[in-house]
């Protein structure tokens, strides 16, 4: 009997998965390796052949001359970003996502564009504002410039403006009186010269809103911090990167089912409003915290921690979306951004960072529709940032 031709094999697609390597002590740049296995495992079992991509301070030179020769190398499919910068470079990670778009292979997460914005915290507080979206009061300080802030409400809060991760904030961070403005304002610019928050502190609830998605953002889930009774009041880097510490055991993290649903809905509405002004796209996470029963919007977080204990992968599961499941979304975001490029090394290209639309859980119609959720607030324009 005459054998019929066999089809060729097709390559299990092959996705690098990039992060930094230094040697540091600080938990949350260590973190990323073990997230990195994770994302490993994931893959493989989803039939992607996963390698790990180590990137030192030494790729950096000659205009990363090292990175891209390894990327041509390795020929990936796509690359799964995880790189977060250096430890005493935080503007790295948006030096290794430029490199990632020139070299015009697929990648995970954010663009250089959204990652640059998100780094600096005053201006990303201002294009939200400008959006009419709202933000705690407050300015930004560099070393020299004056300490005081006549027109603004005690207790502030103090936060470095070009790092993220919670780096930096600790209990000095709320200030109560001049004086302390003063002297802590100097101590966190010493150890952060290149400039600070100073925000009117918002006492409420603090809420955590997850997303996925290119032009279309899907919502994935909310999660909720009461700290009305409790000792603290705020998250500092150890409540999340110090399991041994008070912080990290005792502020407790509610699930989505706390949170009314009006509330919810609301919150959603606001967090891809502010994710489409800042060009966010693949995975996002924007923090809220609540004063006077308007939440004021944080932080936002272009490319969040996805270990496997995050708040981000805990909300996925409220969503039954499993850890694999995640990670091979995000392959297919990075590839589909990819303007459906999807193997190999190709030639040098830009590629732009562009917001999504919002696809609400409900049926409700629009937000701003009369009705509509969004009316809760009304016009949300005023309350912007103010110096």
């Amino acid at each position: 009997m005459r054998e019929l031709p066999r089809m060729p094999m097709v390559a299990a697609p092959l996705v690098a998965v990039l992060a930094g390597r230094e040697s540091t002590l600080r938990a949350d740049v260590l973190d990323v390796l073990r997230c990195r296995q994770s994302v490993l495992r994931a893959l493989e079992e989803r039939g992607y052949r996963g390698i790990p991509l180590d990137i030192y301070p030494r790729d950096l030179q000659n205009r990363g001359k090292g990175l891209l020769k390894k990327l041509e190398k390795l020929n990936p499919s796509c690359i799964f970003n995880l790189f977060e910068g250096f430890s005493f470079d935080a503007s790295s990670e948006i030096l290794i996502c430029s490199l990632l778009e020139r070299s015009g292979i697929p990648f995970t997460g954010n663009g250089s564009r959204p990652l640059e914005l998100c780094l600096d915290k005053d201006k990303a507080k201002r294009r939200l504002a400008a959006a009419g979206l709202p933000v705690p009061r407050g300015y930004s300080l560099k070393k020299g410039q004056r300490r005081t802030a006549p027109s603004l409400n005690y207790p502030l809060f103090l936060k470095p403006q070009h790092q993220d991760g919670s780096l930096g904030i600790r209990e000095r961070s709320l200030v109560r009186t001049p004086q302390e403005l003063e002297r802590n304002a100097a101590l966190l610019l010493e150890e952060f010269p290149e400039g600070i928050l100073v925000e009117e502190f918002l006492s409420g609830a603090e809420y955590s809103v997850a997303f996925m998605g290119n032009r279309e953002y899907r919502p994935l889930g909310v999660s909720v911090i009461c700290y009305e009774g409790g000792e603290f009041s705020f998250l500092n880097y150890d409540s999340k990167w110090t399991p041994e510490s008070r912080e990290f055991r005792e502020i407790a993290v509610l699930p989505e089912s706390h949170v009314l649903p009006q509330v919810k809905e609301l919150l959603f509405s606001l967090a891809a409003r502010a994710g489409r002004s800042l060009g966010c796209r693949g995975y996002f996470r924007v923090d809220f915290r609540e004063q006077g029963g308007i939440p004021h919007i944080i932080d936002v977080n272009p490319n969040p921690d996805i270990n496997e204990d995050s708040g981000f992968v805990r909300q996925c599961g409220e969503r039954s979306i499993s850890y694999e499941d995640l990670v091979e979304q995000l392959v297919i975001l990075g590839m589909k951004e990819g303007e459906g490029h999807l193997y190999g090394f190709r030639a040098s290209r830009k590629m732009y960072g562009h917001g999504g639309k919002y696809r609400s859980l409900s049926e409700r119609g629009d937000y701003g529709t009369p009705g509509s959720v969004g009316g809760l607030l009304g016009n949300v324009g005023g309350l912007q940032t103010s110096r």
